[in-house]
């Protein structure tokens, strides 16, 4: 079922830096010549998945594609060990302790008052201009501002939050910057977490 093509596998697409175009070439070689091939990732042996009905099988299937290990390799050394960096057993177990606040009648509760006013604040901003760049004024400070008043801390330093949550999701090619953002999160929650605690 595995293959390797035309030597793919020495990219390692954790750290090939590869241009639009070139990256979809690839992968549509990989799709064309079936739906599972060897790659490289981290320097470690990976597996391509360019087919669906592979793809819904390795979902199904945590004992050969363990779902946690990509995050103990990039979220667990600067975020510390979380319920998706466990081994699929103490995953469910952590997942039905948080799985209730996230049901529909949790979230419903909160909708209106939590993401129109959000979506209006961010429109209000721009609304006068006539035009925005979507993206940038709505869609990428929109999750930040909404898990910020969900965890009821009042974002000031939107851009300080966004510079912080790009760096730790870039630990494998930044490790260093990772950790320096996750030393100044913590500094910055660390007083907040004791008065809660209190």
């Amino acid at each position: 079922m595995e293959k390797t093509l035309n030597g793919a596998n020495a990219v390692d697409f954790a750290s090939a830096s590869l241009a639009g175009p070139e990256l979809h070439r690839l992968l549509a070689q990989y799709r064309e010549a079936g739906p599972l091939h060897a790659a490289q990732f981290l320097g470690r042996e990976a597996l391509i998945i360019t087919g669906f009905d592979t793809l819904q099988r390795a979902f199904r299937d945590g004992d050969t594609f363990p779902p946690e290990i990509i995050y103990q390799l990039s979220t667990e050394p600067v975020m510390g060990r979380t319920f998706i960096s466990m081994p699929q057993a103490e995953h469910n177990v952590y997942r039905k302790l948080a799985t209730p606040a996230f049901r529909s009648r949790a979230v419903a509760g909160q909708q209106d008052a939590l993401y129109a006013d959000i979506a209006n604040q961010l429109i209000d901003r721009f609304i006068d201009a006539g035009e925005a760049d979507l993206v940038d004024s709505f869609t990428r400070p929109f999750p930040l501002l909404m898990i910020g008043r969900m965890l009821g801390l009042t974002i000031t330093c939107e851009a300080d939050f966004r510079r912080w949550s790009k760096a730790l999701l870039s630990y494998f090619h930044d490790p260093e910057g990772a950790l320096n953002a996750a030393s100044e999160i913590g500094e910055l929650l660390q007083p907040l977490i004791e008065e809660r605690r209190a």
